[in-house]
């Protein structure tokens, strides 16, 4: 149980991180989040060998984000509404096990290498967007945006 709590939080943590990296890029915005998604990720595939190799797209991965954050659990709205595909999620485990543990018949669900999220594509997207702030000017923006984060009258430290 320790192990799996521990990923959730993992998991959360992540998802709040590219939300807040979204806010300073882009501000308090609608889609921020698959705004900084379409600019600073690569191509995140689906691990379902029976999906044809299809993407996990950043509406996708919104949900799952929402459905991370406010139940703790891979099923948002959209997906029990069967409005998005759900995503299954897999930490730490070689494909040949992947395929092993989700039969034929998963052919619903996305599924997503967390540790390659992790480890290549959040690390990546971040070092991009690091790269795009040598302009003066969104360096500005950023600073500003910061300074409301940390100067909020609702934190403290």
């Amino acid at each position: 149980m320790r192990g799996e709590c521990e990923y959730l939080a993992c998991i959360k943590l992540t998802m709040s991180t590219i939300e807040t990296l979204a806010y300073l890029e882009y501000g308090d915005v609608p889609n921020n989040f698959q705004q900084f998604l379409n600019a600073y990720f690569e191509t995140i595939y689906d691990k379902n060998l029976w999906n044809n190799n299809a993407i996990i797209t950043p509406q996708e991965l919104w949900e799952l984000r929402n459905a991370i954050i406010h139940t703790s659990t891979i099923i948002s709205r959209k997906v029990k509404n069967q409005q998005t595909l759900p995503i299954t999620i897999f930490f730490n485990i070689s494909e040949k096990e992947l395929y092993q543990q989700c039969p034929q018949t998963s052919v619903i669900d996305k599924i997503m290498d967390f540790d390659y999220f992790m480890t290549n594509a959040l690390i990546n997207a971040i070092s991009l967007w690091i790269k795009s702030y040598d302009n003066p000017e969104k360096t500005s923006t950023l600073i500003g945006r910061c300074e409301h984060i940390m100067l909020n009258d609702n934190f403290s430290l």
